[in-house]
């Protein structure tokens, strides 16, 4: 188990062996580099920690806890969760700013104390076979046990190939292998072998503060923000910043020269304008005088050298998009910078509305009858992206008739196969004749829209690529837009903080005004991590065609030979492109890789 996840700790191993359990760790060695942070960690009970992620705020802990009359050996972060843990018991969670997965063997009561971070940041994955409850960070793990059965779990292929979702729950691809979800903890009985998860946070609990004024949100933004960046850039090894050239990356790299710190920067770029942002990348590297590092992803080399295979094996899982190629490459090249730590930009857009369809958030104006305001956004919008009224006002009508019209009719609403080429010997008409859980997402404001997105749609599909991304290269990755002080104020605003004279993310723009260009600040483009799908598919027709052919065999008959038709008549600009077609790719790339039963 611990040989097969070598990447994700190159400098040092340890081993534990207690009473019917044991403990096996891999270091990437990033807080005090000395033997002291040496994992398994045992502290003076005799209780035994391994713990994967970071405490950023482990020096404030630390000081909390030697007044407590607490006496440290180490400088890591290692030790003070372990010292928490004895002063606070479960509830050391609560106390933690960080990502995390730990297991830790509590000796007196005998058992394992198991927690996720409350987004989910770190993996944490288990299972049970007819011998042993397995934990790890990586399923691969698992398969080196015998009793373990690598099949296929026939709900997450179904989200994934019909609905284009991953990581939508505690499922997996893998039969009977569970992740422990956000913010839960796992407490594993060695008396009795049982075990319970118990939650011990959920942004639903979080209450909209009415009473707020818009400068006074902002200021306090910019002061959770900071902080979060500050204690993101501590670090004993030497750290870097993807970045973009959008808002989000771009503010984290602009506040690291605020706050006098220096940093590389990586960069996915594209000979191909239509997916380049090298414009605005350029204008932060000039602005901050950082050291700017380009990589020019090559996508012919997803097959011709099997990368496509090699990410797929990391991620554990298919993928949606070539997207994740750029975000490997930029992280390969971290690695070879000897970049080990990685500051980055996700979940900005989940929290501060920046997916967010504009309609949703006028259809909430117009369903509490907040017509002036209303106006103003609607006019604030045709502004901001160039449009004329009339237009944007006619599109939003039809939009809310729809809305309104669905959410009548939706429970009367199936679900159909939308592609000719799937067999219901998918074992699909267990989940076929049922409504698809992403299809019971209704959105009626930023709220219910943001905490799905967070919860569900996006962020555990985007921290998971993340995670398993760069520790492939043996990089650690670093989120400050994912600070639980900065998540919790930002759930507290309300809607109009976020949406603001026809742009998203306004207390972001506001808050630093005076740290980001112009031109980065004014930017209303989103592009996010692209890559040219369509093209590469185009271009490379006839070695993805035969790959297809080679895996279509593999998967059970649950797509027939008209997927192959289908693609032709796509080459042939018979048909309109559909990423179905990488999604049966990389999902039989997938099932070859891990050899999985369907």
């Amino acid at each position: 188990m611990n040989d097969s996840i070598f990447h994700r700790g190159p400098d040092d191993e340890g081993f534990y062996y207690g009473e019917n359990f044991g403990f096996g760790f891999r270091r990437l060695s990033i807080i005090d580099l000395s033997m002291a942070g040496h994992q398994p960690m045992t502290d003076s009970s005799h209780n035994v920690l391994i713990f994967n992620g970071e405490i950023y705020n482990y020096i404030e802990l630390r000081n909390e806890l030697e007044s407590a009359n607490f006496r440290f050996k180490s400088n890591s972060d290692t030790e003070v969760l372990m010292a928490s843990y004895a002063y606070w018991g479960d509830k050391c969670v609560d106390h933690f700013n960080g990502m995390w997965a730990f297991v830790l063997f509590d000796k007196k009561k005998k058992i394992l104390f198991c927690s996720r971070d409350r987004y989910g940041i770190k993996p944490f994955n288990y299972t049970i076979t007819d011998q042993n409850f397995l934990i790890g960070s990586e399923i691969k793990q698992f398969i080196q046990f015998d009793n373990f059965k690598v099949k296929l779990e026939h709900s997450s292929a179904y989200e994934y190939l019909i609905n284009s979702r991953l990581n939508t729950n505690e499922n997996t691809f893998f039969e009977g292998v569970k992740e422990l979800e956000a913010g839960h903890n796992l407490i594993y009985d060695l008396k009795t072998h049982k075990y319970e998860t118990r939650k011990f946070y959920d942004i639903e609990n979080t209450t909209i503060n009415k009473n707020i004024s818009y400068e006074d949100a902002v200021k306090k933004f910019y002061g959770f923000f900071e902080n979060s960046v500050k204690i993101r850039m501590r670090s004993d090894v030497a750290v870097g910043s993807l970045l973009s050239g959008g808002l989000d990356s771009s503010s984290i790299v602009c506040l690291i020269k605020e706050l006098n710190e220096k940093v590389k920067t990586i960069s996915a770029c594209f000979e191909d304008i239509n997916y380049d942002e090298q414009e605005y990348i350029d204008c932060v590297s000039k602005y901050t005088k950082f050291q700017a590092i380009k990589v020019f992803p090559v996508m012919n080399l997803l097959l011709n050298d099997k990368v496509l295979e090699k990410i797929i094996f990391h991620q554990d899982q298919p993928i949606l998009s070539a997207s994740h190629f750029s975000e490997f490459k930029v992280f390969e090249e971290a690695a070879q910078q000897k970049l080990t730590v990685i500051m980055d930009g996700q979940g900005a857009d989940e929290f501060m509305a920046g997916y967010l369809d504009f309609n949703i958030f006028f259809s909430s104006l117009m369903s509490n009858l907040s017509l002036k305001k209303l106006f103003v956004e609607l006019n604030g919008y045709r502004r901001k992206h160039h449009h004329g009224f009339l237009k944007v006002v006619l599109s939003f009508c039809l939009f809310y008739i729809k809305h309104i019209t669905y959410k009548v009719k939706y429970n009367k609403t199936s679900v159909n196969n939308k592609y000719s080429f799937f067999n219901k010997t998918l074992e699909l008409e267990k989940v076929l004749s049922k409504p698809s859980r992403s299809q019971n997402y209704i959105f009626n404001d930023i709220k219910s829209i943001s905490n799905n997105y967070i919860k569900k749609i996006s962020l555990p599909y985007q921290l998971h690529s993340e995670d398993r991304n760069s520790m492939a290269h043996s990089v650690e990755s670093r989120l400050p837009f994912l600070d639980f002080e900065l998540t919790d104020f930002l759930l507290s605003l309300p809607d109009e903080f976020k949406i603001k004279d026809g742009e998203t993310k306004s207390i972001l723009r506001t808050a630093l005004q005076n740290v980001l260009p112009a031109k980065i600040r004014n930017r209303h483009k989103k592009m996010g991590f692209v890559a040219p799908d369509e093209s590469w598919i185009r271009e490379n027709h006839v070695s993805i065609r035969n790959e297809l052919k080679e895996v279509l065999p593999l998967l059970g008959g649950i797509i027939n030979d008209n997927l192959l038709l289908e693609f032709d008549q796509v080459i042939q600009n018979k048909k309109p492109y559909d990423q179905i077609y990488f999604r049966v790719l990389s999902f039989g790339l997938w099932v070859k890789v891990f050899n999985v039963k369907i």
